[in-house]
């Protein structure tokens, strides 16, 4: 495996927030098996987003451990550069903290690259909490959330409302994650329920390229 870069991350204040906590009624079961150090290739399918046409975003979070990485699969057939439109101005959400994904990172057609965990609260954590990639700063506007994730209780409701109202997220959260664990988005699923993940016991963080 080889390192593709850098993530330079920004943290911009905002409000609190007063929402109910979304609580997972119906977890699906805890897998400890490791799927693989880099797949050949995720293959999502559509998950309705509006960007591209095709409805798979350009770039998905395959993978998060709270307080270690966020990792992203790159969807498409040609290089990702975060320094330039639109990704430049791509977002991470765990409300009430938002954060910049910014320049010097270069992702590779079809490959994973695990990023520092952003400056999200303290209280977002294996408990429970959200990973929102948003397409600008429009955070009140479900239309520019690329890809949702929750997990546990502590959750913002009015960001799973809109994730619902668009077709990000149907259904209870993902149960809390295990000290020491992570959530691994499963081959050949849209990523819009807990349904799509698996709740793991072990971090195995993938900043590589099928075949390399």
């Amino acid at each position: 495996m080889k390192l593709l870069g850098v993530l330079v991350i920004m943290v911009i204040a905002c409000g609190g927030d007063n929402d109910t906590a979304m609580v997972d009624a119906t977890p699906p079961p805890i897998d400890a098996v490791d799927p693989g150090p880099c797949p050949a290739e995720l293959a999502p399918i559509s998950d309705g987003s509006a960007r591209p046409a095709s409805g798979i975003p350009d770039y998905i979070i395959s993978a998060l451990s709270p307080g270690n990485y966020i990792e992203i699969y790159n969807t498409t057939d040609s290089d990702i550069d975060l320094a330039i439109l639109p990704y430049a101005v791509y977002m991470w959400c765990s409300r009430p903290s938002y954060t910049a994904v910014t320049p010097q990172m270069l992702i590779p057609a079809k490959s994973f690259v695990a990023l520092d965990w952003p400056g999200f609260p303290a209280d977002r954590n294996n408990a429970g909490g959200e990973a929102i990639n948003f397409a600008n700063s429009a955070f009140a506007n479900g239309a520019n959330q690329i890809d949702f994730l929750c997990w546990g209780t502590g959750n913002a409701s009015t960001r799973k409302v809109n994730a619902e109202l668009f077709s990000k997220w149907s259904g209870d959260c993902l149960p809390s994650i295990p000290d020491g664990g992570s959530i691994v988005r499963k081959i050949g699923v849209a990523g819009n329920s807990a349904a799509d993940y698996d709740v793991m016991t072990t971090q195995f963080p993938r900043t590589c390229t099928p075949g390399q």
